[in-house]
């Protein structure tokens, strides 16, 4: 049995940039080492924007910049940006983080402004935030006088999560009007003062209208959707292989699978995500999830991204709320809308972002680029479409039953008891209980079999869906220590009688040879007649 290879903090300091963590066992160094790239950015003396969904490591990315601009090269020692690097002096580096501030009310978020710019600068300058009759200074006023008395090109400066305040405040519209404007006036004097900052880059989840951010700051790079840029933040194929395959090891090892199984699904559970509208690009993994996974093995291959927040940003669940948006899992998988460039990168009012966007920026939706200017939005991966039906069940109040996610921890159970009755009301319980009274998703037989497949547990079993045969894909196989479930989903409504729908699947099971192979397993093949009009799984039959 392997150990868990990775602590907390080792996880809050990934996973991009220069990110290392100690392997606990070796006391060894591993870095992500996307150098290059950061090099590529820093060299420049333009301001740049970059937006991401949560969880994918801007905040480490800009930990990176400030650590190269305060510090030299003295955090990147054997990494790739060592030999590209020839600024021969350090700069002051005053690094704001928009999330921090205070948001009780307008004074108490401009008061947090005003201590964030007098703690930056005072480090390398006088900075009172009062005038001399002892009043505060508003904190436009307080960044003008800040960067007038700074040289050309003389400092660094880094805003995290610029759009957090606005997004945190859309259930309090005077407030959220108010912290706006005083975000327009702070941006209004960053637009006519870059030249004196070395290096500037801003980070945060939407682009969002009324900030003088995007309307008036010329100059403002977007690298959202750069080709070249494209995997700054989170793993590619190639680095998880590279960098994390003694922890793969580990895993597999706690796991009792094979390490190709191992990546399988990381694959299939976290990998999926893509910033350019290159066709054939490169995907990308969640690097939070695949981080949490594998310092946690033991707990499977878990929703990390829902569970830490990501998946419920304040703007979406206010967005959802605020116009009464009954997300519809069957509608988001099938209805997958197009959307081009100019769109994708269009700046928004903030009580009014359209949803495909919203979807797409709080990290739901992905690019599936059609073209060099056009793309689908589609999920990237199972944990998405996992976080999906949370999503759903947070915002219409569902949840299973203690009963029901007891029976499903105990499913392998009911598997090789060969209960395909308990097994058949199980499912039937979990269609239930997570979906809406209007939903859509028993028009399409794959939904049914894919949100049964998430919502499965896998301890104690292994499930697959989809899974390629010789003849053919399978819908739903799930394997114990003792039996193989081979499971097809057909679909019965008003103009066809169930027994039709059944002989289709035991036909479909035999051409196809569903299961049939050399494992020592107990094969047990069934087909789920679902029907429409009853809106639940109505048959369960074995096929011999």
């Amino acid at each position: 049995m392997g150990a868990a290879l990775l602590s907390s903090d080792d996880i809050e300091r990934l996973p991009c940039g220069w990110a290392r963590f100690s392997d606990i066992r070796q006391s060894g160094m591993i870095y992500v080492d996307k150098t290059s790239l950061v090099h590529q950015l820093a060299v420049s003396k333009v301001p740049y924007f970059l937006s991401r969904p949560r969880r994918f490591g801007k905040s480490l990315l800009l930990s990176t910049f400030e650590s190269l601009f305060s510090k030299g090269l003295e955090d990147f020692h054997g990494l790739a940006i060592e030999n590209l690097w020839h600024e021969d002096r350090t700069y002051p580096v005053v690094h704001l983080t928009f999330a921090n501030y205070k948001l009780t009310n307008a004074a108490s978020f401009e008061s947090s402004m005003r201590a964030d710019l007098s703690r930056q600068f005072g480090v390398f300058m006088a900075a009172s935030p009062y005038d001399v009759a002892g009043h505060p200074k508003a904190p436009s006023d307080f960044f003008l006088e800040l960067l007038s008395a700074c040289d050309t090109a003389s400092i660094v400066l880094l805003i995290d999560e610029y759009d957090a305040p606005i997004a945190h405040t859309l259930d309090k519209p005077r407030l959220n009007e108010q912290i706006t404007e005083i975000l327009r006036a702070f941006f209004n004097v960053l637009k006519d003062f870059t030249g004196r900052c070395r290096f500037t880059f801003i980070t945060g989840v939407t682009r969002i209208a009324h900030v003088s951010l995007f309307s008036e700051f010329n100059n403002l790079k977007e690298l959202t959707l750069s080709r070249k840029l494209s995997t700054l933040i989170g793993f590619t194929e190639d680095e998880l292989h590279r960098y994390f395959h003694p922890y793969v090891e580990n895993a597999a090892a706690v796991l009792d699978m094979t390490v190709e199984d191992v990546y399988s699904r990381l694959k299939t559970r976290y990998d999926g995500y893509r910033f350019t509208l290159e066709v054939g690009g490169q995907t990308l993994y969640n690097p939070w999830s695949v981080l949490s996974f594998l310092s946690q093995p033991e707990d499977g291959f878990d929703n990390y991204w829902y569970q830490s927040g990501a998946g419920t940003p304040k703007l979406l669940i206010e967005h959802l709320k605020r116009n009464a948006v009954n997300l519809d899992y069957a509608a988001m998988e099938h209805d997958r809308p197009t959307v081009d460039k100019d769109r994708l990168i269009s700046k928004s009012e903030a009580l009014n972002i359209p949803e495909d966007l919203l979807l797409w920026q709080t990290g739901y939706y992905t690019l599936k680029p059609v073209s060099s200017q056009r793309a689908a939005l589609v999920f990237p991966n199972e944990e998405v479409e996992a976080s999906v039906l949370k999503l759903i069940e947070d915002i219409n109040h569902l949840r299973l039953t203690d009963e029901t996610t007891t029976k499903l921890d105990n499913l392998p159970e009911l598997i090789d008891a060969l209960d395909l009755k308990s097994i058949q009301e199980l499912f039937n319980d979990v269609l239930n209980e997570c979906l809406t009274s209007d939903t859509k998703v028993f028009n399409y037989e794959p939904d049914i079999r894919n949100i049964l497949y998430m919502k499965i547990p896998e301890k104690a079993l292994t499930k697959l869906r989809e899974h390629n045969t010789l003849h053919g894909e399978s819908d739903l196989e799930l394997k114990t220590h003792k039996t193989h479930l081979v499971i097809e989903f057909k679909r019965t409504y008003e103009d066809r009688d169930v027994d039709a729908s059944l002989q289709e699947g035991i036909k479909q099971i035999k051409t196809k040879e569903y299961g049939k192979g050399t494992s020592p397993l107990t094969l047990v093949r069934v087909v789920m007649v679902c029907s429409t009009c009853d809106r639940k799984i109505v048959l369960t039959h074995r096929v011999d």
